[in-house]
């Protein structure tokens, strides 16, 4: 993360921004270091490039964009918002995405990181199932909250205890100020 992306690089995104024509895959692959393969694998036009770039864990691509003025209050496919889409992994350094994100973005943080996606699902449910507990604890500093319910009525909680996450778990119950056996 501590690489700066070649100034070429921005010189490529913003007008894509700008343009909003759909091509997301030709935005990430303006990065020389990224894989385009990856991107034709998971790339669909009616994901916004923010969302992309979150999705596929890529630093830079996440930092270029919102300097050039994407918005973290978007919502795209399945209703996630770039928020969602970082969270969605179990790579550590997607932690370090979240925490970035978020400490940028003051003005949209508090109102996004509670957002749910169409499956009732928050970036704190995502993490929690991913196991994610350092991207847990920054999300609670964030302002998330502990006791939203998914669509299937389970909270993050839940979700990290069913995937077999105590770590995880434990910091969830230390937030809400339980027991695991009062849960």
């Amino acid at each position: 993360m501590s690489d700066i992306p070649d100034p070429s690089y921005f010189e490529v995104v913003e007008p894509m921004l700008r343009a909003d024509d759909g091509d997301a895959s030709a935005l990430l692959c303006a990065y020389p270091n990224f894989d385009p393969e990856t991107v034709l694998n998971f790339v669909k036009h009616v994901w916004p490039y923010l969302h992309t770039a979150c999705d596929l864990n890529h630093f830079h691509a996440v930092r270029g964009l919102l300097q050039c003025g994407a918005s973290l209050r978007r919502k795209g496919a399945h209703g996630c918002t770039a928020l969602h889409w970082a969270c969605n992994g179990d790579e550590e350094s997607r932690a370090d995405v979240v925490a970035w994100l978020l400490s940028r973005c003051d003005d949209v943080r508090r109102s996004t990181v509670n957002w749910s996606a169409d499956d009732g699902n928050t970036a704190l449910h995502i993490a929690a199932w991913w196991g994610q507990t350092k991207m847990v604890c920054t999300l609670l500093e964030h302002g998330a909250d502990i006791t939203l319910e998914n669509k299937q009525g389970k909270t993050p909680l839940q979700d990290a205890r069913e995937e077999g996450h105590k770590a995880t778990a434990e910091v969830l119950v230390a937030a809400a100020h339980v027991t695991l056996e009062d849960r």
